[in-house]
């Protein structure tokens, strides 16, 4: 890790250090890893932050890409101030945990690109990239592509929710991957039950119509009315139009604010961002 040109052994090093000032920070990959341990991931091989959002990924192949990034906390022992309400800037991370009375062991990076969200969970204390949940229990083509905004609303949602990370990991499997695929959801580990069990109790989850499976809850992401029971299918056009009606309703269930800055959308199409910081953070002209 560097941190505003200096370098650090980790994360914590650099916590403690009065004068990093994170205003400018870059994590590199020590070594590369095998192909199985990038399942449902993107390999990568240097990430760049600004401390209020924009972040740079630089994948193993191809150009850098521009993003917004967002630090939502794991394991941890303690609670930040103030409590767990959304993911943070690297600005707000940092200033949570010096604040004292919170020491995070993990957190789930979010990445937020121009088509849809890329999740990364770093393991803090011996400061490594973990696999992804999903890895070697479900194939990647079961995974629903949530849009960056879609996803921004189901990222606030578990952290206002300051769920155990069980239970996080859990409700992201499920949001995310083929109602097909989650059979296997109670095989993920031994805390799978409760985990389902407390998710059900907050009204996260509710069992599908049409196939009896846990599916999130729509409008825990919103507050609204939940949608009408979708009238039965043949099995075979069932996955291929959920999967299409999974992102359609995100779509539309998220709410219309700039991650950035909190501003309220006016009426009709937009990006992830509001115009301003359009510009002011990723360098383009408003549209």
């Amino acid at each position: 890790m560097t941190v505003d040109d200096r370098k650090y052994p980790g994360l914590f090093a650099a916590l403690s250090d009065p004068k990093a000032k994170f205003e400018r920070t870059e994590i590199r990959l020590s070594e590369s890893a095998g192909a199985t341990a990038w399942a449902f991931l993107r390999p990568f091989r240097r990430l760049r932050f600004g401390p209020d959002g924009p972040a740079e990924f630089a994948p193993t192949v191809g150009p850098a890409e521009r993003m917004i990034a967002r630090w939502l906390p794991r394991e941890r022992f303690g609670l930040p101030k103030g409590g767990v309400r959304r993911p943070w800037t690297l600005a707000g991370f940092v200033e949570t945990v010096r604040l004292g009375g919170y020491v995070p062991f993990g957190v789930a990076l979010e990445l937020y690109g121009t088509q849809d969200r890329l999740r990364l969970e770093l393991d803090l204390v011996d400061d490594v990239l973990r696999p992804d949940p999903r890895a070697g229990r479900f194939p990647e083509s079961a995974r629903i592509p949530w849009p960056s905004r879609s996803a921004w609303a189901l990222d606030r949602l578990i952290g206002r929710s300051n769920l155990p990370p069980s239970a996080a990991r859990l409700l992201e499997m499920i949001a995310e991957i083929e109602p097909s695929a989650r059979p296997d959801l109670p095989s993920v580990g031994s805390e799978a039950g409760a985990a389902i069990q407390l998710l059900a109790e907050h009204h996260l989850l509710e069992t599908d119509p049409d196939t009896g499976r846990w599916r999130l809850r729509r409008e825990a992401l919103t507050g609204g009315p939940a949608p009408p029971a979708a009238k039965a299918m043949s099995p075979v056009e069932i996955p291929a139009l959920r999967r299409r009606m999974n992102e359609l309703l995100a779509e539309a269930d998220a709410r219309a604010t700039c991650p950035m800055c909190g501003e309220e959308f006016p009426p009709g199409p937009h990006g992830l961002l509001c115009r301003n910081c359009d510009r002011e953070i990723l360098g383009r002209s408003p549209r």
